[in-house]
């Protein structure tokens, strides 16, 4: 079986969705009681605010906190008070604090705080990490269209593929493919444009891959995804906004004959509208709209065929803006730090 090059994108993040802060930058790196917190564990203490989007305080949430202790992690459990309030005491070696919160109605949120992240040094002061007692604000989404009609394209595994190359070809996203004759697609909601990049010796170096949308008012504009939410994307699509109609992704070879890749932001995702259709005097009567959250590409070992795969949700009701989709539930059965789905 051939193996499947594909180029990725890998976004160094802090793990962290929240600012740390309060962290003394001129605290000696040798500090004894931070080194012996890091060995043995200081006790922590976090004042939780479970809010909504408007700041709303969420009552009774419930929240898990798994508390790292490198080769051992323990987990408390509760439920936020009338002002959405949980105090989270314990101890800790810093590693990793991961705060999970869920409410029905709403969608789960999953935050992570490090203690020791690389470069950075909290203090630790009578064997308490500092601050003691701060403040952390956590956001849940609220569940707003439970009318799950959207079409989810693309998953890992599923790989398009042509050997055309050198010429404009449409891909469909409702089929998740290219169109006929190139794949079972139907309707190109935007077309493809794929050469492969040569150096001056003629050495093969990576895929250039050209992208643009033909319709009039077709194109699309980028959102941030929220990390700390398990629905990560937004609610409708913004029909004032301003759609880009080109996009590029390549490689180039520097200076020093190292590759610099320009690929798809994955901490983004695309909101897209397409199969536009106008009146006589030029304005958009309908259009569809969809998300596009994931967009790799590549080439098998040979070289002679180009792979994509896409992943998003699309909305096949023309003019129905909502991009809200069903999502997996983050569950709190918590094994060796890896959050387990149902």
């Amino acid at each position: 079986m051939k193996r499947i090059l594909i180029l990725m994108v890998m976004v160094f993040a802090s793990a962290s969705c929240f600012a740390l802060g309060f962290i003394d930058p001129d605290a000696p790196k040798t500090d004894p009681e931070w080194s012996r917190a890091v060995r043995k564990g200081a006790m922590a203490k976090l004042e939780l605010h479970v809010v909504d989007e408007n700041d709303t305080p969420v009552a009774n949430a419930n929240v898990s906190v798994i508390m790292g202790m490198i080769s051992t992690a323990y987990r408390i459990n509760g439920q936020t008070d009338t002002n959405g309030v949980f105090i989270i005491k314990g101890k800790t070696k810093g590693n990793e604090i991961i705060i999970l919160s869920k409410k029905e109605g709403y969608y789960n949120s999953k935050q992570k705080l490090c203690f020791i992240k690389m470069g950075e040094e909290r203090q630790v002061k009578n064997g308490k990490w500092q601050p003691y007692g701060e403040k952390v604000t956590v956001v849940l989404r609220k569940v707003k269209n439970t009318n799950h009609n959207l079409i989810n394209f693309g998953d890992e595994y599923d790989l398009k593929y042509t050997q055309k190359f050198s010429e404009w070809i449409g891909f469909d996203l409702k089929e998740n493919d290219f169109v006929n004759p190139f794949g079972k697609g139907k309707v190109a909601d935007f077309e493809i444009f794929i050469e492969k990049d040569y150096d001056n010796d003629e050495k093969y170096i990576g895929m250039d891959v050209n992208i643009r949308f033909t319709e009039p008012y077709a194109g699309y504009y980028v959102v941030e995804k929220n990390k700390c939410s398990n629905f990560d994307g937004v609610y409708f699509a913004e029909t004032n906004s301003t759609f880009a109609t080109t996009e590029r992704f390549f490689t180039e070879l520097m200076s020093n004959n190292e590759r610099k890749t320009y690929t798809f932001d994955n901490s983004k995702s695309w909101v897209v509208r397409s199969r536009c259709v106008v009146d006589d005097d030029g304005k958009l009567v309908s259009a569809n709209y969809s998300i596009i959250s994931d967009f790799l590409y590549g080439r098998d070992d040979g070289g002679n065929k180009f792979c994509v795969r896409l992943h998003g949700y699309f909305n096949p009701i023309p003019n129905d803006t909502n991009l809200e989709h069903k999502v997996r539930r983050w569950d709190y059965n918590v094994l060796e730090g890896m959050d387990k789905y149902y």
